[in-house]
């Protein structure tokens, strides 16, 4: 389990959309191999641009940390900021080691009404103890003497995430998922409270199949109007908002009924009921008949589109008259797709290992069987009800969260066909490739103080009329640029120098990078501010922008129209896995190299319109050298032979592209046949330019 600080920063830069939930969890990894383990950390670690991260997020990520002047909030310290809501902020926090809560906080106001809507949804929020509403978990006043509130905190993403994900839901999965909502609805509706803000990004549906009903900060008691606060604003999200709280007129348990059917036809249709402006949305939802949710998504049944239509019914004695009809209503048409969820306890259940019981429920594609619970976490038992569909038979709402579970399994389409056109190895004409061939072996040979170190080496010609050149950097980002000399890694020019020298001052000093992005996996092309452009694969890189490469083909970069390369990526058969070797430990926390867990070998750029005969490459673990098969295939090579070359624990390594010989120190003037193109191995020089 991650320290608190380290779920938080994951989770804020999956919530405000900055990485996806790979790249989030891949950002914690990073953050604990390079030591963060409080907020003064994580800002620290931030604000001196985190190696690999790029400027950009750092920024982002920075402007979300908690203010070191921030009050402590009871026993609660705030990490990132979550969200401003309408009375206050929101932060992600948590109490020492403990698990990450919602703290909401009211800004300091003299404002009675927002005072008392604050105290109100407090008031709301400990009253409302049921299995699919977000629990409340604390609450006080802050050291500053400001009020606040602790939530417990969902780590699943919301509804309106799984929509943008899959685009549509299946009909079954959206009926679970609102019957629970219903289900929330129903202990709201006990209370004489109305939501008054259903949506989908309110709604959080968990990796176990549970909806949770989330922010009842607007809530009121059923019949109560105010649609506007004094300051004009409007109270609830318009594309999920009923007539009569568009109005500001009286509203209740009925109008959280018609923004259920507006989130069930949002999950079927990918998209609400009415959009547009803010003031063309509110008309609509007024005056326009609500569509016929198949005219979006044909394939939904004529029950589910009848539920929908009566929710979205203006006048609010069209609707279902309660939570516990639109329950009844939407279990129904669950039964109507084939899905048999009475929930009885009957003959189909039978004992499980640990001596509890199973409810088995099916559909037309497959049954499934789950274990069912006495009691939620707070001691209360679910509340079953008799289901419309089979009489005298009672539904446990357990069985609804395991169906959402099963139907969140299922690939929301059928995963294509890995064609390959890229191998495993990297190899793009999808045979094994020499680097390929030759993993596998961990055996070393060879005094390792003998091995050049450092992170550049040149491979350069025994013959000095021969233009061959081979420039090796284990770095993970590399400045490209004009100068022959810091702050560039690699100097650009076309040769020879004297003829190109005008255009070549059109090239910045520091003017695009290669980098790799270790939580997308991926090599990054980032233009530095450049004043005459770059280039990537006939598209221009807007300045300070940055491009994914993928592995699949040669990328082509041209860089101030001058200097044009080849940028080709090789993925890592051994991704994750760090090698090592008995007597030579790897070094701690490798930028790159055989002991890093990367997921790319090697970033080759070659030139082709100009001095063919040079290259360079970022060897990120590994890459092989010599004829057809090679990582880099050297021109006039004549054999089909080859070299691996590595960096390890910060020394250079080579061996044999083919069979499984043993690495050994690659030293200084070390002669490497390269398909019968001997180059030798010398510390990287700016002269090699």
């Amino acid at each position: 389990m991650h320290p608190p600080i380290i779920d938080a920063l994951a989770q804020i830069a999956r919530k405000r959309r900055l990485l996806d939930r790979d790249r989030s969890d891949r950002l914690a990894d990073y953050a604990i191999k390079n030591g963060v383990a409080t907020l003064a950390d994580l800002r620290t670690w931030l604000d001196g641009k985190a190696a690999g991260l790029g400027p950009e997020l750092c920024q982002r990520l920075l402007g979300l940390l908690a203010p070191a002047d921030l009050p402590a909030f009871g026993n609660y310290q705030a990490f990132v900021h979550l969200a401003d809501g309408g009375m206050g902020r929101v932060w992600l926090a948590a109490a020492k080691d403990g698990p990450l809560v919602v703290v909401k906080t009211l800004k300091s106001t003299t404002n009675l009404i927002r005072q008392r809507r604050f105290e109100r949804e407090v008031e709301i929020t400990r009253k409302l103890n049921h299995p699919n509403i977000v629990r409340c978990l604390d609450g006080g006043e802050a050291s500053d003497g400001s009020d606040y509130l602790v939530l417990e905190y969902v780590d699943s993403g919301d509804l309106r995430e799984l929509v943008e994900a899959r685009w549509q839901l299946p009909e079954p999965l959206t009926l679970a998922i609102v019957a629970q909502v219903a289900d929330a609805l129903k202990a709201a509706h006990a209370l004489n409270v109305v939501h008054r803000d259903i949506k989908p990004s309110n709604i959080f549906v968990g990796h176990d199949g549970k909806s949770l009903l989330a922010d009842f900060g607007i809530a009121r008691a059923e019949g109560t109007g105010t649609m506007l606060t004094m300051a004009g604003a409007i109270m609830g999200s318009p594309q999920f908002m009923s007539p009569e709280q568009s109005f500001g007129q009286t509203v209740d348990i009925r109008s959280d009924i018609y923004a259920v059917g507006a989130v069930l036809f949002y999950c079927l249709a990918g998209r609400p009921p009415f959009d547009g402006t803010m003031q063309d949305v509110m008309y609509q939802q007024g005056n326009v008949p609500a569509p016929d949710v198949r005219t979006a998504c044909s394939g939904v049944s004529e029950r589910t589109a009848q539920l929908i239509a009566a929710c979205l019914a203006k006048p609010p004695g069209d609707r279902p008259a309660d939570p516990q009809a639109l329950r009844s209503a939407l279990e129904d048409a669950l039964v109507a797709q084939g899905l048999n969820i009475s929930g009885a306890i009957s003959a189909e259940t039978s004992n499980t290992p640990g001596g509890g019981k199973t409810i088995g429920f099916s559909s037309g594609v497959a049954s499934f069987e789950f274990p069912t619970i006495d009691s939620d976490l707070s001691g209360n038992a679910p509340e079953p009800h008799e289901s419309p569909a089979n009489p005298g038979q009672r539904t446990d709402p357990i069985v609804l969260q395991h169906l959402t579970a099963s139907l969140l399994a299922q690939p929301p389409a059928a995963e294509p066909a890995d064609t390959g056109s890229t191998s495993a190895s990297g190899n793009d004409s999808g045979s094994p490739s020499v680097a390929a061939r030759a993993s596998g072996a961990t055996d070393f040979a060879g005094d390792p103080a003998l091995a050049i170190t450092g992170d550049w080496i040149s491979l350069l010609p025994q013959d000095a009329g021969d233009p061959t050149a081979v420039l090796l950097f284990a770095r993970s980002r590399l400045v490209l640029g004009k100068l022959r000399g810091a702050p560039s890694d690699l100097c650009l020019r076309n040769y020879p120098v004297a003829e190109f020298k005008d255009a070549l001052q059109r090239i910045s000093r520091q003017h695009v990078a290669l980098r790799y992005d270790p939580l997308g996996q991926e090599c990054l092309v980032e233009d530095l501010g450049s004043a005459n452009g770059t280039v990537i694969d006939g598209v221009a890189l807007a300045s300070g922008k940055s491009k994914a490469l993928g592995t699949e083909t040669a990328h082509v970069l041209v860089v101030a129209g001058t200097v044009s390369l080849w940028v080709r990526c090789r993925r890592s058969t051994q991704a994750g896995k760090a090698q090592t070797f008995a007597g030579l430990p790897p070094a701690a926390n490798p930028p790159c190299g055989l002991d890093s867990d990367l997921a790319l070998d090697s970033v080759i750029l070659t030139r082709p319109e100009n001095r063919p005969e040079m290259a360079y490459a970022m060897v990120l673990r590994r890459m092989t050298l010599g004829g057809p098969g090679a990582d880099l295939e050297l021109a006039g090579a004549r054999s089909r032979a080859g070299v691996t070359v590595a960096h390890y624990a910060g020394r250079w390594l080579y061996r044999p592209a083919a069979g499984n010989a043993p690495w050994k120190p690659l030293t200084q003037g070390q002669v490497l046949d390269c398909g019968g193109r001997n180059l030798v191995a010398q510390v990287g020089q700016y002269e090699h330019f």
